[in-house]
């Protein structure tokens, strides 16, 4: 998608994921109409690690956000199509805790930043296979990101789908990590 801008062939390929997807929400609720679905948007692959030194001009990310857009419109659409069904946008989330490389002129992402009840927690941009990694080097989120991520999916299931769930507080975050954060050896 990066390479030029949306073609009739690129909306096809992203309508054909949704529409398979959308087939597989009917199969799950017409063998199960009590279940509850929550469909996770994509994340952008222009801000996963292994690319940073891959799309560095915002008009290259701007074509393939235009695309994921295209998908998490369809997702959402998938979405509100039936009871028990919600849309997580996991690049609005990942985006809100530590930005996205067009607001940092196209170098790689900030630092993660915490706090509550008067701590705070920062943990640098890094990648590598340590618990202080904002990424691992395969280029999946770290220890911090995913519970920042699972904290996002928690809210969700409580605040929307109204499940019996304790969101988990900024203050549980930083409890957490910070112990095992502080634990981990220099180099």
């Amino acid at each position: 998608f990066a390479a030029g801008d949306a073609t009739a062939e690129s909306e096809a390929l992203v309508d054909a994921c949704v529409a398979h997807i959308g087939h597989t929400v009917s199969a799950i609720t017409a063998a199960h109409p009590s279940t509850a679905i929550v469909l996770v948007g994509v994340l952008d692959n222009t801000e996963w690690p292994p690319n940073f030194d891959r799309y560095t001009q915002a008009a290259e990310r701007d074509r393939v956000n235009e695309m994921l857009d295209r998908f998490d419109a369809g997702l959402r659409a998938l979405a509100g199509a039936g009871a028990r069904r919600w849309f997580i946008d996991d690049r609005r989330l990942l985006r809100s805790h530590i930005g996205s490389r067009s607001s940092t002129q196209g170098v790689p992402l900030h630092s993660l930043r915490l706090s509550a009840a008067g701590r705070s927690l920062v943990v640098d941009f890094a990648v590598g296979n340590r618990p202080t990694a904002l990424f691992l080097e395969d280029g999946h989120m770290g220890t911090a990101l995913n519970a920042v991520w699972a904290q996002g999916l928690v809210a969700v299931l409580h605040d929307e789908l109204g499940l019996p769930v304790t969101p988990i507080t900024d203050e549980e975050l930083l409890a957490f990590l910070t112990p095992l954060l502080a634990a981990e050896p220099e180099d």
